[in-house]
């Protein structure tokens, strides 16, 4: 089969716009990201998301072991250690305690990069907090709308801690 001169002369064309537009090679590489050296676990960032019947919040944590967690509930505002109001709101309030965990490396540098507080505004979420870390424990504090019920739960690799909110 033979292929015509114009396909011919278009094919060198697009071959030649590829190489000129194309990334060096060295660019293409994969960049390696070192995770920050942390005493304890470190916490890395906070993601939440709605699903159908509930609401989540993941912890995302460094590799290392797996903080022990343990969460209350209250119906007042959260306060930080010198007792100012944390800046989020809802109808009640969920304090997330991970023992074994900070968000600081071995230089006191921050590894937590995301919003020490943010208010949101999903069905049963309605904002999160940094409220403290030190030392070994990180608080975190929830201000949600009405719930039925609160699931935590851990998952590993990626280490991460869980909360779902359902409806």
């Amino acid at each position: 089969m033979r292929i015509p001169r114009a396909a011919r002369a278009l094919t060198a064309a697009c071959a030649a716009a590829l190489t000129l537009f194309a990334a060096p090679a060295s660019a293409s590489a994969a960049v390696a990201v070192t995770e920050p050296t942390c005493t304890y676990t470190c916490v890395l960032d906070i993601r939440t998301a709605t699903h159908p019947g509930f609401d989540r919040l993941v912890v995302d944590l460094g590799s290392g072991a797996l903080p022990q967690w343990q969460v209350t509930t209250q119906d007042t505002p959260l306060q930080d250690m010198e007792g100012r109001t944390v800046p989020i709101s809802g109808s009640s309030y969920l304090q997330l305690v991970l023992n074994g965990a900070q968000t600081f490396d071995t230089d006191y540098a921050n590894t937590f990069e995301g919003p020490r507080h943010e208010q949101i505004d999903l069905p049963t979420l309605k904002g999160h907090a940094v409220v403290f870390s030190m030392e070994s424990d990180t608080l975190i504090g929830l201000a949600a709308g009405e719930y039925a019920s609160v699931e935590v739960f851990t998952l590993t690799a990626p280490n991460r801690v869980v909360i779902d909110l359902h409806r």
